[in-house]
């Protein structure tokens, strides 16, 4: 910045400037220039219960009124039954939440199809909902709403797909989906957006054997989506592997007595998240180190088998614990799954898969005194 220091935001934050581009630096008179797009507030998320109400609104624009979505394959690829996003969602919540949906138009809203950015996605929405509103649609019973709209031939927008997220205060939610972002994956990983998660990520130390992380695990890199075996991860495999216990359980389908908080050493068990049977999903440990409020961070175990959606896990991935790195208040915020076999570069075949502790393994924390073996498994726990 020219005039001023740069504006404290929180990483990962969208945001649109314009200045001066210097090689690869971007040179700005003052804030003026920048719109910050935070979407890295922490929120409190309610549970979903229920019958769950999708709105799929299909428009085209006032220059471009080509109609290419099939109105069924898009109801089918929600709604339908199978690899679709209702089939994934009653069984991640433990038939705890039904989906419905409808779809409507074409509405060919007033605005032209933009030729440099999506800054306008809401402005298009509000257009679509009003042209629905004209057609005698009520859209009041939607909480979720979904467009799909014409590509952008040169101009990638932010992604295939985005998503809003569940604010306190929002009536409604909104996900926005290109040509390309049309598949079953790409809509059940949007909607967990909308319900409130965050994704799901992973910690890589290429140069750490297991057992020596130091400081926090400062010295390893973060990779975002890098958790190969979530949904909200993976866009590598693209599989509609089940959601984290900790972020079942911030979405009300694990009741919170079931992620139990460790303050002493001991021995303890843990059930697979597939099913919800009684007994511990998930484990927490506080990192005593961690003391700043606004980046506290502990660690998350989980344990996975290969059941119903998750049956596409490869075999490594479902013999031991899965630990992370996670927020304690907040539960929907990112994951950061930690691999135990470090050296693998990120994908579904490497890092994720042979991400758990295996029998007779350990994880030390030297750092914050914390030293974590696993002692055995059998299909249904560790």
């Amino acid at each position: 910045f020219a005039a001023g220091a740069a504006p404290k935001n929180s990483l990962g934050s969208e945001v649109s400037a314009t200045g001066l581009l210097i090689d690869n630096a971007l040179l700005l008179n003052s804030t003026e220039n920048l719109n910050i797009f935070d979407t890295n507030i922490p929120f409190q998320i309610t549970p979903v219960l229920g019958e769950v109400k999708i709105a799929a609104i299909l428009l085209n624009f006032s220059n471009d009124t080509r109609e290419l979505f099939d109105k069924e394959l898009i109801r089918q690829t929600i709604g339908g039954t199978g690899n679709t996003l209702a089939s994934y969602y009653h069984e991640n919540s433990f038939n705890k939440v039904q989906i419905t949906n409808d779809v409507f138009g074409y509405f060919t809203i007033g605005a032209e199809k933009p030729t440099t950015d999506c800054w306008d996605d809401n402005l298009w929405a509000d257009q679509a909902d009003q042209k629905a509103q004209d057609a005698g649609i009520d859209l009041s019973s939607y909480k979720y709403r979904f467009y799909f709209f014409p590509g952008m031939e040169g101009n990638s927008c932010f992604a295939r797909a985005w998503a809003s997220y569940p604010y306190p205060g929002i009536s409604y939610v909104r996900s926005w989906f290109t040509p390309d972002g049309v598949d079953a994956f790409v809509l059940t990983h949007e909607f967990g957006h909308n319900l409130g998660l965050y994704h799901a990520n992973m910690i890589l130390c290429p140069n750490e054997p297991i057992g020596s992380f130091l400081n926090n695990l400062l010295d390893c890199q973060r990779y975002e989506y890098g958790d190969y075996l979530d949904v909200m991860g993976s866009w590598g495999n693209r599989n509609l592997n089940h959601f984290t216990a900790i972020h079942k359980t911030s979405i009300g389908w694990f009741d919170s007595s079931q992620i139990r908080q460790i303050i002493q050493s001991g021995t303890y068990t843990i059930t697979n998240l597939e099913t919800d049977a009684a007994g511990t999903k998930g484990l927490m440990i506080s990192i005593p180190n961690s003391n700043d409020p606004n980046n506290r961070e502990v660690y998350y175990m989980d344990y996975r088998q290969p059941i119903g959606f998750d049956s596409t896990l490869p075999l490594p991935a479902t013999i031991g614990t899965l630990l992370y790195l996670g927020n304690p208040i907040f539960l929907n915020q990112a994951t950061y799954l930690i691999d135990m076999h470090q050296g693998w570069a990120p994908g579904y075949n490497s890092a994720s898969s042979d991400a758990p502790l295996r029998d007779g393994e350990q994880f030390v924390d030297t750092e914050n005194g914390i030293t974590i073996t696993q002692i055995s498994h059998t299909p249904q726990e560790v």
